[in-house]
């Protein structure tokens, strides 16, 4: 990289190339073109290996991407956490690094085996903390810290054991009362997010709040999608409106 553009990267100002890779990714991405979106950050850090916006962007899409394959642990998983490390080596002190990191070890823990689950969920947790210390707004890291605290109050016998062995037990936060307040606060700073409200109407379910939860979705089943899991977020939500109306 010419000295030039090194000094633009340290100073926040990406070359004129990475600019015009990062802004043809914004446009796949609406097109729900992830696939093509990643291409054009890994195309943006080939010009800029350090640039904040390709790493973690690049990860986030490298992990849903590779997180799509339920039945194997899709190398793109492995090119998301590796991004997700540089962007924190280079980016520490910003919040999507640790959100990036966040996502992929979420989105990893299906494949673990139990206790290292276990493990990583605690890691997960201490990213999710991080990320909201550093933007207490930060809409998707609301959203994980949901899905952490529904997972865990909703644990079958035989996990709660299994979290009593290896982490002394369930912790105090993880309740579904708590899980509806994080949803609640994502969709605060992003009220357009599907999947933002599903998760909400099954915690609400959860609750036996099932009249609150055929309110949130009779809204949500008509946003606009914004990610290629939104039709399969959809069609699980007139599923779960079809299970509360019996």
């Amino acid at each position: 990289m010419p000295i030039l553009w090194i000094l633009l990267s340290l100073a926040g100002i990406s070359p004129p190339e990475v600019s015009g890779s990062l802004a043809q990714a914004c446009l796949l991405r609406e097109k729900l073109d992830e696939v093509g979106a990643l291409a054009k950050y890994r195309e943006a850090l080939l010009q800029d290996s350090t640039n904040l916006d390709a790493l973690w962007n690049a990860s986030y899409l490298a992990t849903i991407l590779g997180a799509r394959d339920s039945l194997h642990h899709s190398p793109l998983l492995d090119l998301g956490r590796h991004l997700a490390e540089k962007s924190m080596q280079q980016w520490p002190d910003h919040a999507e690094s640790h959100f990036a990191l966040a996502v992929n070890i979420a989105m990893s823990l299906k494949h673990m085996p139990i206790r290292q689950k276990m493990t990583a969920a605690r890691d997960l947790r201490e990213e999710i903390r991080h990320t909201l210390e550093l933007d207490p707004r930060h809409a998707g890291a609301w959203f994980l810290l949901g899905r952490w605290q529904y997972a865990y109050a909703t644990l079958g016998t035989f996990e709660k054991m299994t979290a009593k062995v290896f982490l002394g037990g369930i912790p105090a936060e993880a309740t579904l009362e708590n899980a509806e307040k994080s949803f609640r606060n994502a969709l605060l700073t992003k009220p357009d997010e599907p999947l933002f409200h599903l998760d909400l109407a099954r915690t609400l379910v959860a609750q036996g709040r099932k009249d609150e939860a055929r309110t949130v979705l009779a809204l949500a089943i008509h946003l606009a999608p914004r990610s290629g899991d939104d039709p399969r977020h959809f069609a699980a939500m007139h599923d779960l409106l079809k299970r509360i109306e019996g």
